[in-house]
């Protein structure tokens, strides 16, 4: 399999990943990679991307077993309009690091992706429509571990 075939289905896995278990308090619709969303009438929304960190190299996993190891980070992005105070993106974000907290998600039984502590912080002076979001990011590090 193709190294861009790998990474697409790793990130075809974790958008998945995300849509199943994102459940916020607050209506919030998400715009996922290669997908138009007006937010002109939204009062909060959230944007999805995978970001590749590292090359993939090879590593060993075990006694002559070899496999592949490849880094990256989940990247969420929550918009609430301005004024609203910061304490609904805070909740939203709290409960997007609950999400991917040390969580291994799995590809198949030789594959799978391990999540690292993930965090968030608020982002001034975004340019996204800057006077009217208010904006937090969610940083979610993680490693793809694949065994030949």
């Amino acid at each position: 399999m193709s190294q861009a075939t790998i990474t697409d289905s790793i990130e075809k896995t974790l958008e998945a990943y995300f849509v199943a278990q994102f459940k916020p308090a607050v209506s919030m619709p998400v715009a996922y990679p290669n997908m138009d969303l007006d937010t002109d009438a939204l009062n909060a929304w959230a944007r999805f991307r995978v970001i590749w960190t590292s090359q993939t190299r090879e590593v060993i996993t075990g006694s002559v077993s070899s496999g592949q190891r490849q880094k990256g980070m989940v990247a969420v992005q929550v918009f609430v309009q301005r004024g609203t105070g910061p304490g609904i993106a805070r909740r939203v974000c709290d409960h997007i690091m609950t999400l991917f907290n040390e969580v291994k998600v799995p590809i198949s039984s030789a594959d799978k992706i391990v999540f690292q502590n993930p965090w968030s912080l608020e982002v001034q002076g975004s340019g996204e429509n800057e006077g009217h979001w208010y904006q937090r990011n969610v940083y979610a590090p993680f490693e793809h571990l694949s065994c030949a």
